[in-house]
This record gives structure tokens, sequence and C-alpha cells, in this order.
């Protein structure tokens, strides 16, 4: 059963404050996510478990999915991190990126 055919809403409550952003895997069975508590956090959209913790220092501000799904970026003021989508690891730290 993929996201879309659900008929209860899950919660992700394991953030302690408001959600910044989330972001689906191109099929639909993890999320990530970021909130105002500078964590962000890997989800199985299924059961709504939290699979991962990223914790940081600074906030995240944005996320994306590639269409690949094996991995995700988040992007704080300093850097845009790459995480491996099933171990939950760093993959790749880029600092010093201009925003074109």
């Amino acid at each position: 059963m993929g996201f879309g055919d659900r008929t209860k809403p899950l919660h992700f409550d394991d953030h302690f404050k408001a959600n910044m952003r989330i972001a689906y895997s191109p099929n639909g069975n993890r999320m990530a996510s970021c909130s105002y508590d500078f964590t962000s956090r890997l989800w199985d959209v299924e059961s709504g478990t939290c699979l991962h913790v990223l914790a940081r220092r600074k906030l995240v501000t944005s996320i994306v999915y590639p269409p690949r799904g094996d991995v995700f970026a988040f992007n704080g003021s300093e850097s845009v991190r790459l995480w491996d989508a099933e171990t939950g690891h760093c993959r790749q730290i880029l600092i010093g990126y201009q925003l074109c």
C-alpha cells in the first residue's frame, strides 16, 4: 500500500517543535523531515516509524529527494549534506556553495 492509499492519517510526532519541510522519496515509502528543533528525520511512511534522526546544530531549511531515491539532501545555512536513504549516514558535505 502506497502513501496515496492511506485511509487513516499518520502522526509524525517525534519532532519537538513544528516541522519546517518534508519531502517524499520517489517511491513514496520514505519521508524526510526537518524541524525547528534542529533535527532532521527519515521516516517509514507505511508505519510512521522514525528510521533515523539526523541531529544538527544549525537549522535545516530545505530537503530534496532526487529521482533515484538512494540519497536525500538537507540544506542549512552553511552546507548541504547528502545522506544515504537506507543507512542514514552522511555521504558528503558540500561547503562554500552558491545558489544560482
